[in-house]
């Protein structure tokens, strides 16, 4: 049976995917569901209004859209009282835009975080320049098409991050968890490179099984699965298992080095003095309170966002020691607002101070010691909080992390001087760990930066040398050695052929291997090394965040998705969020200015974290290994 054409074609032209209105003869994108919003005269439907339309075609317009029974408002004809009309009814549409979408989320349980990431927001934005024209697919349309043509995508983002590899190396880095219940453990293996990220493998281990010794075994296997030439570093996750002893690395892969992953020390660093400091810790728990019960509380919060212009409180994270960090500077950034609010009469006719919670809200915050105590932590903590957001937001930070460490040593120490007995606890915490975070590799590495080398942090010679006696001893090939030393001479001379006006103007544009790249021609053997060297990642976490949901998709009731996948569902998935979070996380060829470091994106951060309680993940279809007396779980593409 044939389909009637719509009455309101005979309204406008149709063109290819478009159409151009008869009357105002304006063209746009969509269908006859378009048109109609285009001729109805109501603002707020993502098309602008036609303002030559009859009025009964406007009106018939407007009814199809509202309904027959109901006469909206309109804004082409209409006198002022007509526009405030309008104007409701766009709000009311908007309120009913935002009913539909809680809906969505609660009866499909969808994480709430999901409104935040970038892939629902493009969507969003595409649909609404689209126009109500779109047909969303079937179900099997989305499943058997849609969904697994992005398989191509996925796979040339890959084969790109492959061929990289030749010329940055990469950096192997594990993430493990454990099913308790099951008895399992997952150890998720992952390459990062300045280029990218991709998942390499899983691994299910017997929980009991799963020792630091057992995790190197793996991690030499995934290095022999991807060639050893093409690996650089592993960040050692395997803490909460001893950490691995390097042995087995060592011995078979002596150009491979191992460090820790520095944003979680920096996190442990955190928590010690959370734990240790009292005064430190009493003013991380008063500003606490203030967050939580603010946020606890609906018309507080409303009152908040009102004297503060809508400014928000950043509350702490769950089991990320940094975020307290983060929490009080938001709270100190509007004292003077929080100060008006408890002694606003608004916070009186509310009762707050008649309240528990609202008198200790107001205690705390007319204590002039509690702004003290704040000021004193922001001016503590604030540099290595910067040393945290230089490695957990960016990827390739080798060049970077020693002189942010000495700015924070340098900035601890001062203000040490001051008050030693009060900071003292604070100053041995920060020297204990020093050594995990920064590793004889990460001082090479600011050498090889040539903005940091052309500074006065190397003028000494000596410094140069032993700062790069790693490299040579352990990095650099018996038959380049000589090379590579004479070339290190020539580029610590600062020779001005190399050192040009172009080369320096690259110190404040480009990344450092970009600046290899272009300048170091002289230096071919150095070039090499120093490219493979500044491309790496002083943390996991990047990848680890992205890649938490993976613990999301063993649940059991999902296996009956995971059979109908008509292709590897949970490796499109995996590698599809490495690369978006990635993408996302920096600009791999821009320097890193490391005293404008901003705060991490906490909305990000919570919705990659919450993944967690995701639904509608696959459960994997694990097929036993013979070979290993544990189970592999093949995602290479």
């Amino acid at each position: 049976m044939t389909r009637k054409k719509d009455k309101f074609w005979e309204y406008a032209e149709r063109l290819d995917g478009r159409f151009q209105c008869n009357f105002c003869k304006r063209d746009f994108a969509g269908g006859v569901p378009r048109v109609k919003s285009h001729l109805s005269g109501i603002r707020g439907r993502d098309i602008d209004i036609c303002k030559k339309v009859p009025r009964d075609v406007q009106l018939a317009a407007a009814a199809t859209i509202k309904g027959v029974n109901k006469r909206p408002k309109t804004e082409a004809f209409s006198s002022n009282s007509d526009e405030t009309s309008s104007e409701i009814y766009e709000k009311n549409e908007g309120s009913m835009l935002d009913n539909l979408l809680a809906k969505f989320f609660l009866l499909n349980n969808i994480n709430y975080g999901v409104v935040e990431s970038p892939s629902f927001v493009d969507f969003v934005n595409a649909l609404a320049t689209f126009g109500t024209s779109y047909n969303l697919p079937s179900y099997s349309t989305l499943r058997t098409i849609l969904v697994p043509n992005l398989l191509g995508e996925v796979k040339e983002n890959i084969r790109s991050v492959k061929e990289s590899w030749g010329e940055t190396g990469c950096t192997l880095i594990s993430d493990v968890w454990c099913d308790e219940k099951e008895n399992k453990s997952f150890v998720n293996i992952m390459a990062n490179s300045w280029r990218g990220a991709m998942l390499l493998n899983t691994f299910e281990v017997p929980v009991n099984k799963l020792t630091s010794d057992f995790m190197e075994v793996i991690v030499c296997f995934s290095i022999q699965t991807i060639g050893a030439n093409n690996v650089v570093q592993y960040i050692d996750c395997s803490q909460s298992l001893g950490g691995i002893t390097g042995t087995l690395l060592a011995n078979n892969y002596p150009h491979i080095y191992v460090t820790r992953c520095v944003a979680a020390e920096i996190q442990s660093l955190f928590e010690e003095v959370y734990n240790e400091v009292e005064w430190l810790r009493v003013a991380f728990d008063n500003a606490k309170c203030i967050a939580t019960h603010i946020y606890k509380h609906d018309n507080l919060l409303s009152l908040m966002r009102k004297y503060t212009d809508n400014r928000e409180l950043t509350c702490p994270l769950k089991g990320e020691f940094s975020s307290n960090y983060n929490m009080l500077s938001s709270i100190m950034e509007v004292k003077s607002q929080l100060l008006q609010l408890v002694q606003s009469t608004e916070w009186l006719s509310f009762g707050y101070d008649t309240q528990d919670f609202g008198r200790e809200i107001a205690e705390t915050i007319r204590s002039s010691e509690f702004w003290n105590q704040g000021q004193e932590i922001a001016m503590a903590l604030e540099s290595l909080c910067l040393v945290f957001n230089l490695v957990d937001r960016y990827r390739s930070t080798f060049g970077y992390l020693y002189v942010a460490m000495e700015m924070a040593t340098e900035k601890i120490r001062r203000i040490y001087d001051v008050n030693p007995s009060k900071y003292q606890r604070l100053w041995q915490i920060f020297n204990s760990r020093m050594a995990k975070i920064v590793h004889p590799i990460h001082a090479a590495a600011a050498f090889l930066n040539p903005a940091y080398m052309s500074s006065e942090m190397f003028k000494d010679k000596a410094k140069v040398i032993d700062v790069m006696n790693f490299v040579v001893k352990n990095l650099v090939t018996y038959k380049d050695k000589e090379a590579f030393v004479e070339q290190m001479m020539q580029y610590d001379s600062r020779e001005q052929e190399v050192f040009s006006d172009i080369a320096k103007i690259m110190f404040k544009t480009s990344h450092p291997c970009q600046w290899w790249t272009y300048c170091g021609d002289k230096f071919p053997i150095l070039r090499k090394y120093a490219i493979r060297i500044l491309s790496q990642p002083c943390s996991s976490s990047p990848c680890k965040q992205s890649l938490s949901s993976f613990k999301s998709a063993q649940i059991k009731q999902q296996q009956k998705l995971a059979l109908e996948a008509p292709f590897d569902y949970l490796s499109l998935r995996m590698n599809m969020i490495l690369a978006d979070k990635l993408k996302a996380r920096d600009i791999s060829d821009k320097p890193v200015d490391l005293t404008e470091l901003g705060k991490l994106n906490i909305i990000s951060r919570i919705f990659f974290d919450d993944l967690l309680n995701e639904a509608g993940i696959p459960h994997l279809d694990i097929q036993p290994s013979d070979r290993y007396a544990y189970q592999i779980i093949y995602i290479q593409m």
